[in-house]
């Protein structure tokens, strides 16, 4: 009876749900699972935990990563009913639908910041995923439209202003600190003429 009551605590709450919904898709590691939930990483490795120990999931390591998934060889016959049903959940359910857009859009790579081929290079993702409208989102890395981000949120419009990576700067230490301060205030003037241009005449 305990261990019944236990499972159904379990699935009670919302983002553990939503976990089980986006294993249905496919295997993901902690990263991907955070940025479509929009949780700190401690707190979703705490629902995987809890989703491992009522037997609902299984990990593997793989690599750099811990992969995830649905446990499809469950011997008690009630998890077999259990994930069956979710499975019938309504897959057009909005939630639901931004999670498997998100999941399927983007490389874990990119969410991970691991670039493979370039062992210092982190890739950097912005992911807008909480339902909430954005009159502006700005993405701001020369490579931003190749490699981020991706937005699942209300978006008023979204722009580009692009800027070199300073940390990709090479030289001495004086060098590379005087590029940082000539990034900084190109972010600065065109910020500003981005300030008058769109916002303050609103």
């Amino acid at each position: 009876m305990r261990k019944t009551t236990d499972l159904f605590k379990t699935l009670s709450d919302p983002s553990r749900l939503r976990i089980l919904k986006m294993l249905q898709v496919r295997d993901l590691c902690v990263c991907e699972i955070t940025a479509a939930l929009s949780l700190s990483a401690p707190t979703v490795s705490k629902h995987l935990h809890i989703l491992r120990n009522a037997d609902l999931i299984w990990d593997r390591k793989d690599g750099k990563w811990v992969n995830y998934g649905l446990n499809k060889q469950a011997a008690d016959p009630l998890l077999t009913n259990i994930q069956r049903l979710i499975k019938e959940i309504n897959e057009d359910d909005p939630v639901f639908r931004k999670d498997r857009d998100i999941i399927t859009s983007t490389s874990r790579e990119i969410i991970c910041g691991i670039n493979p081929g370039k062992e210092s290079r982190m890739a950097k993702i912005l992911i807008l995923c909480t339902g909430e409208k954005w009159d502006y989102v700005i993405t701001v890395c020369d490579h931003a439209r190749e490699t981020c981000p991706v937005f699942s949120g209300d978006v008023g419009q979204q722009l580009h202003i692009g800027f070199e990576d300073p940390a990709e700067a090479t030289g001495s230490e004086e060098e590379v600190l005087e590029i940082f301060r000539l990034i900084r205030d190109e972010i600065k003037r065109d910020f500003f003429r981005f300030y008058t241009n769109y916002l303050k005449q609103n």
